[in-house]
């Protein structure tokens, strides 16, 4: 992983499911740039006063970040990552694959990740529970080098 968000550069992400609630997804992403995130909780909460709207925005957000993913449709075809099918996920999905694009919270272990994968996981969840972005001690034991 690399805090330099470069055109074109994807990452692999995953949500966990939750019994009751929802599947597992896997997904590949383009992460969001810092001011795409400041812009769209800005508009998010200036249009806040119409829920349906800020979801929408949200919505849109990750439908375009999105590169691919192992959703399916009720017929077993692979669900596309356009606007019209991200909208209609459940709010804790949508709500967790926006929160992991735009770099708020790291993304679930990988199930069957390799050592690396790990380390990058477990550095991860140290960041976001220091409040600092993924990828930050990564950054910091390199510099000790």
């Amino acid at each position: 992983m690399t805090n330099i968000i470069r055109d074109g550069y994807t990452q692999t992400g995953y949500i966990e499911a939750v019994d009751g609630m929802h599947e597992a997804v896997n997904f590949r992403y383009r992460p969001m740039l810092p001011e795409d995130v400041e812009f769209a909780e800005h508009e998010a909460n200036k249009i806040g006063a119409d829920p349906r709207k800020a979801v929408r925005l949200i919505a849109a957000r990750v439908s375009q970040q999105l590169v691919e993913w192992d959703q399916k449709e009720e017929d077993g075809k692979d669900a596309p990552t356009d606007f019209e099918t991200v909208r209609r996920l459940r709010y804790q999905v949508l709500n967790k694959l926006y929160r992991i694009i735009a770099g708020l919270v790291a993304s679930d272990p990988l199930p069957g990740a390799s050592k690396e994968e790990q380390a990058d996981e477990v550095d991860a969840i140290i960041a976001e529970a220091a409040g600092r972005p993924p990828g930050h001690e990564a950054l910091e034991a390199a510099a000790k080098n």
